[in-house]
């Protein structure tokens, strides 16, 4: 008897949990009926026939029919696609159709999570220019198992790309990368780095204490001092071309007057006796006054540094800037360094970003909330959500970093809906708004065209429905 299409068993056990503001029911893998494959990279090409999809939060398509090949969203449609060829021997002259009950859905982005290539580590030495996408392990078979395994039980709740970033702890943490997963579950870049900084609050506790947000601020006005170091280097080495021009000018005029007094010397005939103090100390004096011209000496070059080139890069719009900060201060501080020198600036954390929504909001800068821990009870997660959505906030929720933070995410999401939060605003939280702050709007958050075929299928009414089963399918 065939296993049918969508079992919901998983290649990693996962228990389901069930809370009384539950999101979701069980979290599991949607796994197809073709035989495995010997290759771990994507290469099949299928149908997903279910109930409805959720194309972006607030658009449904229903019926509908998902294309993947070779993992990756070839498009979605109310009928059935035609032709598409064979699938490794099987459907004849279109691609096979898995039939599933439910609706389907883009996987979850995590604007901040803690997978860590092991390149990378929990090392507090990482360099201040570190870029994360350098130490990302090689897309292939046992290259970090660690990280395989971890990415696999994101991808198992759900999750559909990330952002990684360099776990130090200094106030400059390098360049983060956003990542989609490969067929071995292995990261690879995609979207926009970002420059990744820790203020005081958000910084870890340790012997250098905390880190006061002048620092920050500090770094952007060295490297624009450095900046206008160099264009005065080029303003010095326009003098220092022309005083160049002007002193092999006076060399040769030198030159050519002590050619004329060699062979003024040599035609006149030497006197045997000479008055120590008439023409010899005349001509000691002179040869005094007639001194070589001296060269002008070249301007030092500025020397450049990978650190201060990637904050050069921010404020010429290369880079994202994130800032891990919690407190009012510490916030307010970074929106002022990034209206100064005109940032894309992303608030990580903000535990107190609510208090400062407003300032946030006429900024135009967006929060990525953590759905771990919020202090005391005015401080919660659905206190701070509801006042950043009053105040037009852009918000996108995350599982803030802590290892295996992924397999709440959803659930914490839900218990948002639960409280009183519109649900297409906080699935666009999970998918559409962090996908756009990573630059990852046409490979995540949708069911687009040349979107991950990573996605998700629930059978409620929404993925937050108490009552009913969510899971997980990774392309093959």
């Amino acid at each position: 008897m065939a296993r049918p299409p969508f079992s919901g068993r998983s290649i990693l056990p996962f228990r389901g949990v069930r809370t009384p503001a539950l999101a979701l029911a069980a979290v599991g893998l949607l796994a197809s009926a073709l035989p495995a494959q010997k290759e771990a990279g994507y290469g099949r090409s299928y149908v997903i026939e279910a109930d409805a999809a959720w194309v972006a939060p607030g658009k449904v398509v229903a019926p509908a029919f998902l294309s993947i090949q070779d993992g990756v969203i070839q498009g979605v449609s109310r009928q059935k696609p035609r032709g598409g060829g064979g699938l490794l021997g099987f459907g004849g002259g279109s691609a096979k159709v898995l039939k599933v009950k439910g609706t389907l859905a883009a996987g979850v982005v995590d604007a901040w999570s803690g997978l860590v290539p092991a390149a990378l580590g929990d090392s507090q030495n990482q360099p201040s220019w570190a870029t994360v996408a350098d130490g990302l392990p090689r897309d292939m078979e046992g290259a970090d198992p660690g990280l395989a395994a971890e990415i696999l039980a994101a991808r198992n709740s759900g999750i559909a790309a990330a952002f990684l970033g360099n776990p130090a702890s200094q106030l400059r943490r390098g360049t983060g990368t956003p990542v989609l997963f490969s067929g071995r579950n292995l990261p690879r870049p995609g979207g926009d780095a970002a420059l990744e900084f820790a203020l005081g609050s958000a910084r870890r506790m340790g012997a250098g204490g905390l880190l006061e947000s002048d620092g920050f601020k500090g770094v952007f006005e060295e490297a624009v001092e450095w900046r206008d170091s160099v264009d005065e280097h080029v303003e010095k080495m326009e003098k220092y071309e022309k005083d160049l021009e002007a002193y092999q000018e006076k060399l040769d005029e030198f030159v050519e007057e002590k050619e004329k007094e060699k062979e003024k010397k040599e035609g006149e005939e030497a006197a045997a006796a000479k008055d120590e103090n008439g023409e010899d100390a005349k001509k000691k004096g002179k040869e005094k006054k007639d001194e070589m011209p001296k060269r002008p000496k070249r301007p030092k070059t500025p020397s450049p540094r990978t650190a201060r080139n990637q904050v050069l890069g921010a404020i010429d719009g290369d880079f994202q800037v994130r800032v891990h900060a919690h407190s009012v201060a510490d916030i307010r501080a970074a929106v002022e360094v990034a209206l100064e020198h005109h940032l894309d600036l992303v608030v990580v954390g903000g535990l107190e970003a609510d208090l400062v929504a407003e300032t946030l909001a006429d900024a135009e800068i967006p929060v990525i909330l953590s759905i771990a821990g919020g202090g005391e009870q005015d401080r919660a997660l659905s206190q701070r959500w509801a006042r950043l959505q009053d105040a037009g906030v852009e918000v996108a929720l995350s599982s803030g970093g802590a290892r295996g933070g992924h397999a709440l995410l959803l659930l914490r999401a839900g218990e948002l809906v639960a409280t009183g939060a519109n649900s297409d605003a906080v699935w666009a939280s999970l998918t559409t708004i962090p996908a756009r702050l990573l630059g990852l709007s046409g490979k995540a958050g949708r069911l687009v065209s040349g979107a991950t075929g990573s996605v998700v299928l629930f059978e409620g009414s929404s993925p937050f429905d108490a009552s009913a089963s969510f899971r997980s399918h990774i392309p093959k």
